[in-house]
């Protein structure tokens, strides 16, 4: 249930409802004037409590933390060097490999040339198949690497993490820290982040349903860490002969909708094809996205990545995004 008070309610009679939980053994959460009690749909307040309380809501979804009902305010995650949610749009360059300490400055530059704030890159890449090559893995150097890159561009740093065994050590480098679709589901995984205390992007599994992908990101919250970001990287469709996954732009106002996190697409990694990488990431924006993650490399001869942007296609959409941008406050008010 979901109990939002009255703005002139006495602070010792909201301090005597709080004990009443404690009392109870029951969990919940605040943000402002509201109050979430998770897994409980009554509860007796005696006629002081009563008289505090302005609305009760016992209808809430399983995502309670999650949901705009609970928080009706975006949440922003400020960062030293970007501003992720409310009416911010985040330019994230990701290196498919780190292969080098000059090559991930290289892309560090190319980067903050083209307006991202965040430089992403892996450390620790998964492996796809037996003939993967396993050189791939740079780990604690890769780290290295990225985060001074980072820091001489004035960078902030997201980076993916599939083992409880290399947390600490991403999380020590990383402002962000990035759970694949893959790992989704593994709570041992999202256990060890969340407590890290640390931002987290939570990407959608392929398989997933939205309200899946929030109760998720509800559990993290339960952990007590409510600095979360949704990634979605597209779904398992029947279109995978064209595209890797498939990106339905409708999630994102929906998610919008239905909860206060940012939302953040990867035009990348759903299309697989560098031709649909600008065009879906100015259909995000406009569709209420809060940035985009996008591959970017030079590399073209070792094809590393068949939807990495060149570093100039890089710099032009950078200029497209911000040039739709300075539109939006118009087509927001429109909206409301």
């Amino acid at each position: 249930m979901i109990i939002t008070f009255k703005k002139d309610a006495d602070p010792q009679v909201l301090d005597s409802i709080k004990q009443l939980l404690r009392q109870k053994h029951l969990h919940g959460f605040q943000a402002g004037q509201r109050l979430a009690i998770v897994h409980q749909k009554t509860i007796e307040f005696n006629e002081e409590q009563r008289n505090a309380i302005e609305e009760t809501i016992s209808n809430e979804p399983t995502y309670i933390a999650v949901s705009r009902m609970f928080h009706p305010h975006d949440t922003v995650i400020k960062l030293p060097h970007s501003e992720i949610g409310g009416t911010h749009f985040a330019m994230i360059a990701s290196s498919p490999v780190i292969q080098s300490n000059g090559q991930i400055h290289r892309a560090a530059i190319m980067a903050h040339q083209g307006d991202a704030t965040i430089l992403a890159g892996n450390a620790f890449a998964q492996q796809m198949n037996a003939y993967d090559d396993e050189n791939t893995n740079t780990g604690e150097n890769g780290l290295q690497y990225l985060r001074a890159a980072a820091d001489a561009n004035e960078l902030d740093v997201m980076s993916e993490v599939d083992s409880v065994a290399h947390m600490a050590m991403v999380a020590h480098y990383a402002d962000i820290i990035k759970i694949g679709a893959r790992n989704m589901r593994n709570y041992e995984l999202l256990k060890a982040a969340a407590q890290t205390n640390k931002v987290l992007a939570l990407t959608r599994a392929k398989d997933a349903t939205i309200d899946e992908w929030l109760n998720v990101a509800e559990y993290i919250a339960e952990l007590g860490n409510m600095q979360v970001i949704l990634v979605d990287e597209g779904i398992r469709t029947f279109a995978d002969e064209h595209t890797a996954y498939t990106m339905s732009l409708e999630t994102i106002p929906l998610l919008k909708k239905l909860t206060h996190y940012p939302v953040l697409i990867s035009p990348s990694i759903s299309s697989n094809d560098h031709h649909l990488v600008a065009p879906m990431t100015r259909a995000a924006l406009v569709s209420g996205a809060n940035g985009v993650l996008i591959d970017v490399s030079d590399d073209t001869k070792n094809h590393i990545d068949e939807a990495a942007i060149t570093s100039q296609e890089f710099l032009t959409l950078g200029q497209q995004v911000k040039s739709l941008t300075s539109s939006m406050p118009l087509w927001r008010e429109n909206d409301d």
